[in-house]
């Protein structure tokens, strides 16, 4: 019988993974691993999730019970769910001979000059930056340049660079060996995200369209995307173009992808690729047009191989779509007015949140005052309808006044 670990990044609880078993039908038992610094207890009182004071900690406790149950390692899997883990997870894999994604296979889709290097597919300029010299020398012939950590997750700690000030910004604390330097690129960006099935390689792959693009929130911009009918022209040339691109890149096992692409005119520019599900709303607008669970299929192609008969293709005739509104950059929140929304806009899920303090850049893409899910009839109306959205929220927060203000 199976015995799972979950490094529980995303804080599910017991009940949804309990549920995600039932649901594939799988046989085992399982301990969720969860680092909650706020917990003065080391375990739950179902005994199912174990507590951690930091990520050092749970990655010991993890090597010690495997090390001990070396004798049954083929029933012993390692579950993620998050990016960070990628690289850990896969050298544990590695190390043992656990089944799912190894480090060599992990390392390519989180390394960024590798995978642009590995690949053979129109990209954006990029250059692997060695003195500060050649990085202020790019951005005076460039008008923007993006600056993005070699092996970073999420869109945590990029920067879109436009003076010298921005470029000691996102130079601070940072070794200049460890950042991939790129031409921005203006106008329509896209994603792309599915499943690659080990048994055929066959990939399953949905097309949305970016509001905005996936730096908007470096911009203080809201950040969203709406998904794109399957059998639509641009949807199959983006599908045909991430097949292309995923059968560069060798492994041995079932994953899931996240890839960004530019397009201009008939031409697809890749930016990037990660072995995750898309981040914001992404998954849970999938899920809504295609009947399609990336995290539920992230999870187990972890466990065992996915195949045909985890996909329940089921595509809607509306358009589904999300968009994060992110919070006025240095001013802090006092409350919300009352909003008024159109009738004719079908909201699914909105959700508030007023942050403490005043804020600054946004480091990640994925910090937003409001959220909003909803489903409309076309592309068009759907983009319209979230992009109004965004304009109520921001002319509906209440912010504090500052001294000059008063």
């Amino acid at each position: 019988m199976l015995m799972i670990y979950i490094i529980n990044t995303m804080k599910e609880s017991e009940d949804y993974y309990k549920a995600f078993f039932r649901e594939f039908d799988i046989k085992g038992n399982f301990q969720i691993l969860q680092i909650a610094e706020d917990r003065d207890f080391s375990v739950s009182e179902s005994g199912l999730t174990k507590y951690f004071l930091n990520q050092f900690e749970l990655y010991d406790y993890l090597d010690r019970v495997i090390n001990k149950n070396k004798k049954n390692i083929d029933n012993i899997r390692i579950v993620g769910t998050d990016e960070f883990d990628v690289d850990n997870l896969g050298f544990f894999r590695e190390e043992y001979g656990i089944y799912g994604k190894k480090y060599e296979d992990s390392v390519l889709f989180r390394d960024k000059y590798r995978m642009k290097k590995q690949i053979n597919f129109p990209s954006s300029d990029f250059h692997k930056i060695k003195s500060i010299a050649e990085l202020v020398h790019m951005k005076n012939i460039k008008e923007k340049i993006v600056i993005k950590p070699l092996c970073g997750v999420s869109s945590k700690d990029v920067f879109v660079v436009q003076n010298n000030s921005e470029i000691n910004d996102a130079m601070l604390n940072r070794n200049i060996s460890d950042v991939l330097v790129e031409q921005y690129q203006e106008g329509g960006m896209f994603h792309t995200d599915g499943v690659v099935m080990r048994d055929t390689r066959r990939i399953i792959c949905f097309a949305s369209e970016y509001i905005n693009n996936g730096l908007a929130y470096k911009e203080n911009k809201p950040i969203g995307s709406v998904t794109l009918d399957y059998n639509s022209s641009l949807s199959s040339r983006l599908i045909k173009a991430t097949e292309l691109l995923l059968k560069q890149f060798p492994s041995s096992e079932s994953y899931v992808f996240h890839a960004e692409w530019f397009v201009r005119g008939e031409d697809i520019v890749f930016n990037e690729v990660a072995s995750r599900f898309g981040g914001g709303l992404i998954c849970r607008c999938l899920r809504k047009k295609y009947g399609i669970d990336l995290v539920k299929l992230h999870l187990l192609s972890q466990i065992r191989d996915v195949d045909d008969r985890d996909i329940k293709l089921n595509e809607s005739s509306t358009i589904s779509g999300w968009i994060y509104v992110p919070q006025g950059e240095n001013k802090e929140i006092e409350s919300f007015l009352e909003q008024d929304i159109p009738s004719h806009i079908n909201i699914i899920s909105e959700k508030h949140h007023k942050k403490k303090g005043v804020q600054r850049k946004l480091s990640r893409s994925v910090d937003y005052i409001s959220a909003y899910e909803i489903v409309q009839d076309s592309i068009r109306e759907t983009r319209e309808c979230l992009i109004k959205l965004a304009e109520i929220t921001e002319k509906t927060i209440n912010y504090k006044k500052n001294d000059k203000e008063k």
